[in-house]
């Protein structure tokens, strides 16, 4: 078992409860964004409410606003309208594709102190 799936392990439960009922994981994925190689992403605008987990590895609900930015199926980053996380708002709790489904988004950020890009951590879930 690897590291990343022992975190997954370990956070389900809080996952859980932090988004309200039982949620299925689609993928994870963890990249940084890159300036300059943006040709070969694809961005995404979204809107939803999910979790965010902090430094000290809590998960905190958050409202995520912005452009997904991707690479194949790889989430490279999360580029936020306004500042990360928003509050949540009642009137986005999910995410909903082209053909209706609807996601939540649960993820994590962590701000690099050095300056350099940070490095993000998504879960994207379907209620």
């Amino acid at each position: 078992m690897n590291y990343l799936t022992q975190q997954l392990k370990q956070a389900t439960a809080q996952i859980m409860n932090i988004a309200g009922g039982p949620l299925s994981v689609v993928f994870v994925t963890k990249g940084t964004y890159v300036p300059g190689v943006s040709t070969t992403n694809t961005e995404t605008k979204i809107a939803g409410r999910g979790a965010w987990m902090d430094h000290q590895e809590k998960w905190s609900e958050a409202t995520f606003d912005g452009t997904l930015i991707l690479r194949g199926d790889k989430i490279l980053y999360l580029e936020p309208s306004s500042l990360f996380p928003r509050h949540p708002t009642p009137d986005k709790d999910f995410v909903e594709d082209a053909s209706g489904a609807r996601w939540k988004i649960i993820g994590k950020r962590d701000n690099n102190p050095s300056g350099e890009a940070p490095i993000c951590y998504f879960l994207l879930m379907r209620k």
